[in-house]
């Protein structure tokens, strides 16, 4: 079966773990299980291959060796294995770089001045390099017998940091599969405005005006989003906001900013609204995440869903 050719940017920032890996088997005859995660998941396929499907209804077929890389709030359906199926997952996220650091520093942490690809499905042939430091995590004695949180911590950014030489390597050679981000496919009117809002999720948007930014009426629009994306246009601007509060208040440099100035910036109308749909979506409060970040992936790992 050909492997679909999807492409996402690789962040920037510092890695850390988000507190989840391992391994889990999957017998035949599973229900399909929606896979959606604020933080990265690197899943290696150890037996067997997968099956997942985008919103859209785009297949993602994942064989043996090979690795599905899923970025942060991708929502994908993982249906049920033909045969047995064992595989690996690991979740780590990213926080800005602070300022005032040494410039080796912010080499370490992965600042690049150019956009750097990568290709969400991979064979370990094509990246040996993260292959052996995700196995490295997996079966190290240290690992397994829940040793010291450091050197877990340190097996982490040994497999991002390969990850990202991947991907560099791939840019820099100009041997990156054609970009294809999540969006590609879409109505173009849809990826338009898609495009609009990740870029400012702050702003007031109004759907009747963005209806009508592309010629389209409220209600048509309503429908052609939810039937393309599995959201509602209502529900793409809150994931956006979400996401825009998210990288705020685990920002060093943002610290100086109130938690209301947050949630004006982010577009809430109200620092009690924010407050409460933070809570009641992460199950943290705003003030506990911005202390700290990995408390959200500890206490919710699927806290964006359909139903928000």
């Amino acid at each position: 079966m050909k492997i679909p050719q999807y492409s996402t940017e690789f962040p920037i920032g510092i890695p850390i773990p988000s507190g989840a890996f391992g391994s889990c088997t999957h017998n035949p005859g599973t229900y399909p299980i929606p896979l959606i995660h604020s933080d990265w998941d690197l899943i290696f396929i150890d037996e067997g291959h997968a099956d997942f499907t985008l919103k859209n209804h785009r297949p993602l077929y994942v064989p043996k060796d090979h690795f599905l890389l899923l970025p942060p709030f991708v929502t994908v359906w993982f249906q049920s294995p033909k045969s047995l199926l064992r595989l690996w997952f690991c979740h780590f996220t990213f926080v800005q770089i602070p300022n005032g650091v040494f410039p080796s520093v912010r080499s370490d942490c992965m600042e690049n001045e150019i956009k750097v690809m990568i290709p969400l499905i991979f064979s370990k042939k094509d990246a040996p390099n993260v292959w052996l430091a995700y196995r490295n995590l997996l079966y190290s004695t240290h690992v397994r017998s829940k040793g010291p949180k450091w050197k877990i911590t340190s097996a982490i950014l040994r497999l991002v940091t390969e990850l990202a030489a991947f991907a560099m390597q791939r840019t820099n050679n100009k041997r990156i599969m054609k970009s294809t981000d999540l969006t590609v496919g879409l109505d173009h009117r849809l990826e338009e405005l898609c495009r609009k809002i990740i870029d400012q999720p702050g702003y007031p948007w109004i759907s009747e005006e963005l209806a009508k930014s592309v010629c389209l009426s409220k209600g048509h629009l309503d429908r052609i989003f939810l039937s393309a994306l599995g959201i509602s246009l209502k529900q793409y601007v809150f994931q956006a906001r979400f996401k825009l509060a998210l990288r705020l208040l685990a920002n060093v440099a943002e610290r100086h900013k109130s938690i209301k100035e947050i949630s004006a910036m982010c577009g809430f109308s109200s620092q009690e609204l924010f407050a409460r749909n933070f809570k009641k979506l992460s199950g943290i409060t705003p003030s506990e995440y911005r202390i700290k970040p990995q408390m959200l992936t500890a206490k919710n790992k699927s806290i964006i869903g359909p139903q928000f």
